[in-house]
This record gives structure tokens, sequence and C-alpha cells, in this order.
């Protein structure tokens, strides 16, 4: 199965997206299923508010990170494929669709009503537009592998 090409706006649009593959279900082109990628996604929105303190911070990638990858993602809009991120930002296995959208659209809520985030361990410094955008990519990333029945 391949992955469907999609690009989210907005965090809305990412959340509609997430709700209309719960209603409609889907077919897998990765690994994951509809809870284990809304999951992941949760998790970011809210390191991205908290803190990121019990994720690696590799050696020299958070400059490399912030001047060359950031850049190119928020011009291009994609993420690359692949890469695997490290173990505490991986989901649990959940298998609660319902649930997993749920948290994630409180993930969403509470991201839309900060005035404060956290410094990206691999991307540094990132102001409340860069987060919402890159948080977009990252979740368009992760929803194109779940690919709409019908």
């Amino acid at each position: 199965m391949k992955r469907r090409p999609l690009q989210f706006q907005s965090l809305e649009d990412a959340v509609t997206d997430a709700r209309r593959l719960l209603t409609n279900g889907y077919d897998r082109a990765g690994a994951w299923g509809l809870a284990q990628n809304l999951e992941h996604l949760a998790m970011v929105f809210d390191k991205s508010l908290d803190g990121f303190g019990d994720v690696p911070k590799p050696l020299g990638f958070k400059m490399f990170g912030s001047w060359l990858i950031k850049p190119i993602m928020l011009k291009t809009g994609k993420m690359p494929a692949g890469v695997n991120g490290p173990a505490s930002l991986m989901p649990t296995g959940a298998s609660d669709d319902n649930g997993q959208l749920g948290a994630f659209e409180s993930a969403v809520s509470r991201f839309n009503t900060a005035t404060s985030f956290q410094p990206s361990p691999f991307l540094g410094k990132l102001t409340g537009d860069e987060w919402r955008r890159l948080h977009c990519i990252h979740a368009a990333h992760h929803l194109s592998f779940l690919v709409p029945k019908g």
C-alpha cells in the first residue's frame, strides 16, 4: 500500500483528518495504526509545551538541525521518512483509536491556547508559529501512512 500525499494548513485540519479516519476506516501503509500515530503526535505536542527533558539530545544535532533541517522542513512542508525517533517518543502500543483521538484533540487544544513553548531537542528554539507549522508537517507525515477506505 502506498502513502497518500497529505499536507495540513492548520492543526484543525489534522484533527478533522483523524476524525475522518476513525469514522470511515483506513488501511495502513506503515507500521502504526491510528491510535499509535495519535499517541505519538499528542506526546510531541505536549512536550513542545512541557519540555523534552527525557529525550536524548544528540551531540551537535540541535545546531545542525536548527540551521539546516528546520528551514528545509518549513520550506518544503515535508519530513524525511524512515528516521527513527528516540524511544521516549514512541507510542506505547495503544490500540484504542477513539481514546487516542480524544487525547490528540486535547493536546491540540492545549497547544492552541499556549503562549510559551519549549525548545526542540533536534531543532532548537522555535517560535509558536514555527512550532505550529512543524506540528502540521509532523501530523501530515504520520497520518499520510493511513489511507482512508472508500
